[in-house]
Order: structure tokens, then C-alpha cells, then sequence
């Protein structure tokens, strides 16, 4: 009986011991996820997303779903100080974590205060972009200089999907709706304020861009590819005759010179995006985007393209 006893007290006193390690255990990861939440609060993102994913792996309360919350805040909050020109404090925010996003934003900061940047991109409602650039004498590389591009995109939502972008004068016969950088230079940056972009000409690469109508180009685009000699702008206004009511492929090859009557709405819910290229056009040296509004709900205008 007395050895029955003794054992049973030691029991009583193991059980007691663990419950006193799970309650100091307990305290030290709450202690750990108040400290988190307070760095976030202080902007220190990298440190508070370290407790958090580490209490995360313990499957502790929701740490997990926190370390993705500061993640992002701290993703946001790089790009903001790129957008407004506070290069240090983004590249402070971002080079601590181990993401190719984070590294993209400490290459672009390293590149702007080298004197290559795109700031203060903003879209005004009726389609007039406005931003701010420069570009480092040397920035293109050993081929030539950078160079300067707006694109268009859209996912596919409404009237188009793809990406065309601005076609650059010098590189093709110059006219009218060319984007030539060097008109909008002054003081040795280039400031573009509140440029229509129904007003620009416009390229495709190779089987990037799928519009819902024909109709969507410009009545200038449309008469020059139906007059166009080479085969490949014959090919794709016979396609977007033929085709367009269902959403026709401009063409198999790089289509150029297209404008649209109201860029607005054919990339309704897509993005403008400010690049600056390397020479060769393979790297990306420095960009920003903004939204383009998605088109107001108009049921007589979708009931129509649905039935095309």
C-alpha cells in the first residue's frame, strides 16, 4: 500500500510538472505573438514575420494566417516608398526577405537612385496618363540607350486580352501618335502630364492580344491593315472580319500600328504599366503600374456581347 501511494504521488507530481511546462510554454508563445503584432504596429515587418511564421509552424493560434498578413503589408509598403521615391526605405523594407518579388523592388530602389525610375504614375478617369521618369545616361547598356514603353494590359474580362504597347518614334516611320520620350524631356527627366492614350499608336507582339470586336480598333487602324501589301496584316484583318464577333488573334506575327477608339474601355480592368528596358529590350530596368477602372456595368452593352 505504501509503495502504491508513493507511486501515486509521483505521478500527481509528473502530471503537475507538465501542465506547469505547457502553461510556461503557453506564455512564452503568447509573449511571442504579442511581440510580433507590436513590431508589425512599428513597421518592422521582417522581424515580426520571423515570430510569426516560426509560432506559425507550431500551429499556434493564427500566426500562420499573420505571417502571410505582414508579408504582404510589407510587400505594400516597399511599393509604395518605390512609387514615392523613398528608395531607401524601400529597399530597407524589402531586402531582408527571401522572395524574388522582394529582391525585384531592391534592384529597381538601387536602379532609381542611380537616376533610372518611373514615379508618380496616376490615370485620370476619362484616359490621361500622367508619371515622371528618368533614365541614367548609361542605363541601356553597351547596345544603346533605354528605352522608354507604356503598356496596355488586359486579362480577358472585357472587351480584350493581352498586352500591346506604345510604338516608339525612330524606331519605324514617325507620324502622328508616335511615343517619342524626347518631346516630354525637361531638365534632363521626362515628364508626361495628362497625355490622352487614344492619342498613341500602339504594337502587338506575336499572338498577344485577343480583342471581342473589331470595332474596338480605330477607324485609321482598320483602313491600314486592310490596305497593308504584306500578308501577315492581310492574314489578320481577314481574321478579325471573319472572326471577331468571338474574339479574333490580331495576327501570327508582331502587329503594329494599331489604335483604338477608346483604350479605356477595350483594357477596361487591366493595367498600365510605365517599363524601362535595356537596349536589347530583355531586361527590365525599372517599372510601375497603375489599374485601369473597370467599365461601369451596362446590362444593354453585355447582353449584346454575349450574344455575339
Amino acid at each position: 500500500m505504501k509503495n502504491t501511494g508513493r507511486y501515486g504521488k509521483t505521478l500527481a507530481i509528473a502530471a503537475m510538472l507538465v501542465l506547469v511546462m505547457l502553461l510556461l510554454t503557453g506564455c512564452g508563445e503568447q509573449k511571442k505573438y504579442d511581440q510580433a503584432a507590436a513590431l508589425e504596429a512599428a513597421g518592422n515587418y521582417h522581424e515580426a514575420w520571423q515570430l510569426f511564421f516560426s509560432l506559425g509552424r507550431k500551429k499556434y493560434k493564427d500566426a500562420e494566417e499573420k505571417a502571410e498578413q505582414v508579408r504582404s503589408a510589407a510587400y505594400q509598403a516597399a511599393k509604395a516608398a518605390l512609387a514615392e521615391g523613398r528608395y531607401d526605405d524601400a529597399k530597407t523594407i524589402a531586402e531582408p526577405f527571401p522572395f524574388k518579388y522582394m529582391e525585384t523592388i531592391v534592384q529597381y530602389a538601387q536602379t532609381a537612385k542611380e537616376g533610372t525610375y518611373v514615379k508618380d504614375l496616376r490615370l485620370s478617369g476619362d484616359g490621361k496618363l500622367s508619371f515622371t521618369a528618368g533614365i541614367a545616361e548609361d542605363a541601356g547598356g553597351e547596345d544603346g540607350p533605354a528605352v522608354l514603353r507604356v503598356l496596355l494590359s488586359a486579362s480577358g474580362n472585357g472587351r480584350a486580352s493581352g498586352t500591346v504597347y506604345t510604338a516608339v518614334k525612330g524606331e519605324k516611320d514617325t507620324g502622328d501618335g508616335y511615343f517619342d520620350p524626347e518631346e516630354y524631356r525637361t531638365d534632363g527627366k521626362y515628364v508626361i502630364a495628362d497625355v490622352p492614350l487614344e492619342g498613341w499608336v500602339y504594337d502587338a507582339a506575336p499572338r498577344s492580344l485577343t480583342i471581342v470586336d473589331y470595332r474596338e480598333l480605330a477607324d485609321s487602324t482598320l483602313e491600314h491593315l486592310r490596305f497593308m501589301q504584306m500578308a501577315h496584316f492581310t492574314l489578320a484583318y481577314t481574321a478579325i472580319m471573319n472572326d471577331g464577333t468571338e474574339g479574333a488573334l490580331l495576327s501570327e506575327w508582331a502587329c503594329h500600328d494599331l489604335m483604338f477608339r477608346d483604350p479605356m474601355k477595350t483594357f477596361a480592368g487591366g493595367t498600365v504599366t510605365v517599363r524601362i528596358l535595356s537596349s536589347d529590350g530583355k531586361t527590365t530596368l525599372f517599372e510601375q503600374s497603375t489599374d485601369i477602372p473597370a467599365a461601369e456595368s451596362n446590362g444593354e452593352e453585355n447582353s449584346a456581347l454575349a450574344g455575339k
